[in-house]
């Protein structure tokens, strides 16, 4: 076992017992795994474990910009599962964890950040993925890294695009809805949370066109939700995102 420093991202595939059950042919499941494993495969920095309806993403370490590659990885993979239908929700913590990888018994991950992006994860209700507070503690300077704003003077147009394509991605939410047990009355944590964009939206009209697509595909999907607190997941998404789209609207030139 190799023990590590490093965040691990925990990803639930929302309704995958409904969509098993109406798949006889699991042509979508094949789409969901696709995704996954396409999305991944550029991101050398990161280690990716499929099981069912989980996806678990993991550093190899805990320097800035692996931090910076898990959220890109799970920004683009909320966004374009989305796309195919397939809503997720997730948590990313950070933490020492121990991994093991064996070509026998595959690769096994295990510590205190894997159950602390769990714990958050099976409470979210949205579609949507938080960071933890291990995370908060580990990137104390997360506020001023995400501001989406306009150009800073003299700055030129390419380095505004990469500036802004990066902070876009974690944005800071005050109503993070939760709910400590199922059924429950759902309450509110203040944090941050990844904004799925597409993975080629880099100018702020990209950025901003990307939410608006989500939005869309929010809106078109909750009413196929089977029962009320679903839909109020994707209710609680779609509140946060048009917050979002407002002030980009307003900010982003």
């Amino acid at each position: 076992m190799i023990k590590k420093q490093g965040f691990v991202a925990i990803l639930d595939i929302l309704g995958f017992a409904d969509r098993v059950a109406r798949d006889a042919e699991v042509g979508g499941l094949d789409k969901y795994i696709d995704t996954v494993v396409n999305l991944a495969d550029p991101y050398k920095s990161l280690g990716t474990i499929l099981f069912s309806d989980t996806v678990v993403l993991y550093t190899f370490d805990d320097e800035l910009h692996s931090f910076r590659d898990i959220v890109s990885l799970v920004s683009r993979l909320s966004f374009s599962l989305l796309m195919e239908e397939v809503p997720l929700r997730g948590a990313i913590a950070h933490g020492l964890f121990a991994r093991s990888e064996q070509q026998v018994h595959g690769t096994v991950i295990a510590g205190r950040p894997i159950i602390e992006a769990h714990y958050y994860e099976a409470q979210l209700q949205w579609i949507g993925v938080m960071l933890a507070p291990s995370v908060l503690r580990a990137v104390p300077d997360l506020a001023k890294q995400t501001p989406v704003q306009g150009p800073n003077p003299n700055e030129a147009q390419e380095v505004y695009c990469e500036r802004v394509s990066l902070a876009a991605r974690i944005q800071q939410c005050s109503k993070i809805p939760v709910a400590s047990t199922p059924g429950a009355p759902v309450g509110w944590l203040e944090g941050f949370a990844v904004v799925p964009i597409s993975a080629g939206a880099r100018t702020p009209e990209e950025l901003k066109k990307s939410i608006s697509t989500l939005l869309w595909k929010l809106r078109s999907l909750k009413p196929l939700a089977p029962e009320p607190r679903s839909q109020d997941k994707y209710q609680n998404s779609i509140v946060w995102l048009q917050e979002l789209h407002l002030r980009w609207i307003r900010d982003l030139k």
